[in-house]
């Protein structure tokens, strides 16, 4: 039970609702959210795993293959048509790989997986979701590398939007895939929610400083 001393405004208490992980990765890969959930990385010298400056505070940087950061619980995630956010910031190296990867087990080769966020062969953004019967893409544009990048996938009611520093793109099927492969570079300020932000919403993560 946490106990605020002051009253909380409508959107601070639909967020302490819907927040279901926060990572800032400020020297920490911790979950900063309501449910703590687990995470997992290694942070050995030879790793290619390292905390560097991010867009706010520190930031986690992949700079090898093998590279990685899990954490898990999302259990809602495998459901059809159960509405969700993801926010994040990400400073590529390269544009390719995939950027956020969904899967049963901890192998991330599970019986049911998808990557859900990523690369196409052309260095645009993609997203992807799984309607119940097939999976469903938004192609965002190519992004510049060596360079923060605000990124927010949402998704209900079979509708999926993706917003690049707020601006939407389409809503519909596309043709292009993410190309699976390690992602390279920086990821900051990982916000996962369990309902669809609004454009308003994801303007105040998008610029921290303002």
């Amino acid at each position: 039970v946490t106990i605020s001393n002051r009253a909380k405004t409508a959107c601070e208490i639909l967020n302490d609702v819907t927040l279901v992980s926060y990572f800032s990765f400020d020297n920490v890969t911790t979950d900063s959210g309501p449910n703590t959930l687990s995470s997992y990385i290694t942070l050995q010298s030879n790793s290619g795993v390292s905390f560097v400056t991010g867009r706010v505070g520190q930031a986690l940087i992949l700079s090898r293959t093998n590279a990685f950061f899990q954490t898990c619980g999302y259990y809602r995630l495998g459901h059809n048509n159960r509405a969700f956010s993801f926010a994040l910031w990400i400073y590529p190296i390269s544009a390719g790989g995939t950027i956020l990867h969904l899967s049963s087990d901890r192998s991330g080769s599970g019986s049911w997986c998808l990557p859900k966020l990523g690369f196409s062969s052309n260095g645009s953004i993609v997203a992807q979701s799984w309607s119940g019967s097939s999976v469903v893409s938004v192609v965002g544009p190519q992004t510049p590398t060596n360079n923060w990048v605000h990124i927010v996938q949402t998704w209900s009611n079979q509708k999926m939007c993706i917003f690049l520093e707020t601006s939407g793109f389409g809503t519909n099927c596309q043709t292009l895939n993410i190309i699976m492969g390690s992602y390279s570079g920086r990821i900051d300020e990982f916000y996962v929610y369990d309902r669809e932000l609004t454009e308003n919403e994801i303007c105040p993560p998008a610029h921290p400083y303002n």
